[in-house]
């Protein structure tokens, strides 16, 4: 094939069928002849992921204080207390109560790790720069303060002001791996929150999250209630709008999932249904959602920068010069799903 043709095929691969494929598309599947297809087995089970919420009570709570007493003298029986006070240099000073909505983020690890995640940093700044949306971080409590917490039964609570974390209206995570899977359920079982989505009601928050792992995100739909594929830039600020429109018009959780299962990029799992065939095989029936990304001409620095209060594991200021990846290596997840590649101006950095 001469470079000519293999450029033309290229272009044709890119922009979808030629017109030669088109008429056949209805004899063709996966570049198989449709009598030549395999059919599917025999179906042994269909699972719907669709939940019977409560329409009866509207979406949302009220914040819920913590004392910071009640932490005093079990900060004094750890390693770092640190990690657990909150009030670092930075955090702006925004009341929870007038909000329309709130959100509180977390990578789900410890402080040093949590506060070195640069997107984790980027969505907290977006949300912080709306006057009518406050925004929160939480983390993961080593061990020796766990212990202490779960003696004093307090859940899981936020660090720019000590508000418990599932009185929040929606708790994003930012997971990295797919070893955050089981951080992100401990996570929830710390703040009192039920583990499966079908089980949490009206006053629970939605429970989202983003990041790279989740680009395989079947293994995390008996859990969530949203996953968020792409660039999280606008998609928070949709989704935290939506959220806001919902309780001020009294919506139910489930007309929530509805209204949220609109925004681009959000799969929303109760929309999806299961089918198990007797080969072993599942195929999974839904909307299609394609990742969303952030085409911004220039990156925003940030405005709400926390100076954290210990040392972090990259303990350093961190400037995004560019976002994606050209190369393509084969064997490279980063290579195609951060694509496309993204540089900043010059001038915005120096």
């Amino acid at each position: 094939m001469s470079p000519q043709n293999q450029n033309a095929t290229l272009e044709e691969a890119q922009s979808g069928l030629t017109q030669s494929d088109s008429t056949e598309s209805s004899e063709q599947s996966n570049g198989l002849p449709a009598e030549t297809r395999a059919p599917l087995a025999p179906i042994v089970e269909t699972t719907t992921f669709a939940s019977d919420y409560d329409g009866s009570q509207p979406f949302g709570s009220n914040v819920l204080e913590l004392d910071r007493n009640r932490l005093v003298p079990l900060l004094q029986r750890v390693e770092k207390p640190g990690r657990y006070t909150g009030g670092e240099f930075g955090v702006p000073d925004k009341n929870p109560h007038t909000a329309r909505a709130r959100v509180v983020f977390s990578y789900p690890d410890t402080y040093e790790l949590g506060m070195s995640n640069e997107g984790l940093k980027i969505l907290y700044d977006c949300v912080q720069r709306r006057e009518d949306l406050y925004a929160d971080r939480t983390f993961l409590p080593w061990p020796d303060f766990r212990g202490h917490m779960k003696e004093a039964g307090i859940e899981l609570y936020s660090l720019d002001k000590p508000l418990l974390v599932k009185s929040f209206d929606v708790w994003a995570f930012n997971t990295a791996h797919e070893l955050h899977y089981t951080n992100l359920l401990y996570a929830l079982d710390l703040a009192g929150i039920p583990l499966r989505r079908t089980d949490r009601g009206a006053q629970d928050p939605i429970i989202i999250t983003g990041g790279t792992a989740v680009s395989n995100p079947l293994p995390l739909f008996d859990f969530l209630d949203g996953i968020f594929v792409g660039d999280g830039e606008e998609g928070i600020i949709d989704i935290m709008d939506t959220v806001a429109r919902a309780k001020e018009e009294g919506l139910s959780r489930k007309e929530l999932l509805e209204q949220l299962a609109q925004v681009e990029g959000l799969i929303v799992p109760d929309r999806y249904t299961a089918t198990l065939h007797e080969d072993g095989s599942m195929h999974y029936s839904g909307p299609s959602v394609a990742k969303r990304t952030y085409r911004a001409k220039e990156f925003a620095a940030l405005e709400n920068v926390i100076v954290p209060s210990i040392g972090i594991t990259q303990d350093r200021v961190v400037v995004e010069v560019n976002r994606g990846c050209g190369q393509g290596c084969r064997f490279c997840h980063a290579g195609f799903w951060k694509r496309p590649v993204r540089n900043a101006e010059v001038s915005n950095l120096v």
